[in-house]
């Protein structure tokens, strides 16, 4: 906030830059859970029984997993938080605010959609503010909504399946399902880490950020 109590925009790359490290690192956490699982289903398959040892390593990665992805959505979270609260400072008329850009995707039914839309709206803002209403969405956002749409369901599903179900073919399933959802989250990442890009480069030319830093009326934080 400046000195009258007016907020200023933000930033986005030093955390634009985090959050394309971290995705990095999520990916490499969701191929080891697609080894547990592949493992799993072999085992499954072969009708062998878990090895102590087995056991201990697949809590291992699967608590390490669960850090890594709770430190991601955070990180992403912000991100998107961030993005949309400078596009908000530069089109008021923006349908969604910042916080409910973060808050949609923890409503049931509404998070299949307004989460996109609020995303929509950063980047066509980012690209033209004064004229952002007659731009079409950039292609790759719909591309990553889907993957992100597909990747979690695919997870839950999986997740459901062996929480409910005890018998040997309904757990080969699940691992299966969750199986695929490491596989999709390679291009859902891939994709995310370009629309990161894609907006932050844009906010940055429309907030007339300098090169290596930010210009004198932003907040870098």
């Amino acid at each position: 906030m400046n000195n009258k109590g007016e907020r200023q925009p933000i930033d986005p790359r030093p955390l634009a830059r985090t959050v394309r490290t971290v995705l990095i690192v999520y990916l490499v956490g969701e191929a080891f859970m697609g080894l547990v699982s592949l493992a799993e289903i072999g085992r499954l398959g072969g009708g062998g029984a878990e090895a102590p040892g087995t056991v201990v390593a697949g809590g291992f990665i699967g608590l390490a997993y669960l850090a890594i992805y709770v430190v991601t959505a955070i990180l992403t979270l912000k991100w998107i938080y961030r993005v949309n609260l400078n596009a908000k400072l530069l089109a008021p008329d923006k349908a969604t605010g910042p916080g409910w850009a973060v808050g949609w995707y923890f409503i049931p039914f509404a998070s299949l959609v307004m989460p996109y839309r609020a995303m929509s709206e950063a980047w066509r803002i980012s690209l033209s503010p004064a004229d952002w209403r007659n731009l079409s969405t950039p292609g790759l956002l719909p591309l990553w909504w889907g993957l992100f749409l597909l990747t979690n369901f695919l997870s839950m599903a999986g997740a459901r399946i062996g929480l409910l179900m005890e018998s040997p073919g309904a757990l080969a399933l699940g691992e299966m399902l969750t199986l695929a959802s490491s596989l999709t989250a390679v291009p859902l990442v891939l994709v995310l880490r370009k629309v990161v890009s894609g907006v932050t480069e844009a906010q940055a030319q429309a907030l007339n950020l300098r090169p290596a830093g930010g210009a004198a009326r932003l907040v870098e934080a």
